[in-house]
């Protein structure tokens, strides 16, 4: 069984993205809209790829702001 998810626009997880801090935002971009692996962020950002993966946690973030419409 397939659980529906709410749609939300481009515009509404851009504000989502803008409230993350600028290392986790950097990081949501490349890995979900540019497609990078957590290695070639490292990279990019020159940072060690252990701190990618921590920053990365940064998705949790996301899941923990409350929905649009509170609670």
């Amino acid at each position: 069984m397939m659980l529906s998810t709410p749609q939300i626009t481009r515009r509404e997880l851009q504000k989502i993205i803008d409230l993350l801090d600028s290392p986790a935002k950097e990081i949501i971009i490349l890995k979900f809209f540019e497609g990078f692996t957590l290695q070639e962020i490292g990279t990019i950002l020159n940072l060690n790829v252990n701190t990618v993966k921590t920053q990365y946690r940064a998705l949790n973030e996301l899941r923990q702001i409350p929905e649009k419409g509170g609670r």
